[in-house]
């Protein structure tokens, strides 16, 4: 991957972003079943993370907050954008 994100890259985060399940997103550990899955609210996502014994708490908690992060960052590129073309004009 380059270092500089590309037009047509940004796009399909864009694309993904808008189309996925609405948030917010949370780790839930279901101790019965030794599961930890990623769920929202209204139990519409429900992706199975596995195994509570196999250390992918930080993996679960980076897809959980990715339905945060991500728009924030989208916005923040926004932004710099908008203050780059005040800069530049």
């Amino acid at each position: 991957m380059t270092s500089q994100l590309q037009p047509d890259h940004e796009g399909e985060i864009r694309e993904r972003e808008a189309a996925a399940t609405p948030g917010p997103w949370r780790r839930e550990d279901d101790r019965q079943r030794l599961e930890r899955f990623v769920t929202n609210e209204p139990g519409t996502l429900d992706i199975n993370m596995g195994y509570l014994g196999n250390n992918n708490q930080a993996d679960t908690e980076f897809v959980a907050h990715s339905r945060r992060d991500i728009p924030a960052l989208l916005a923040e590129i926004d932004r710099l954008r908008v203050q780059l073309a005040t800069f530049t004009s």
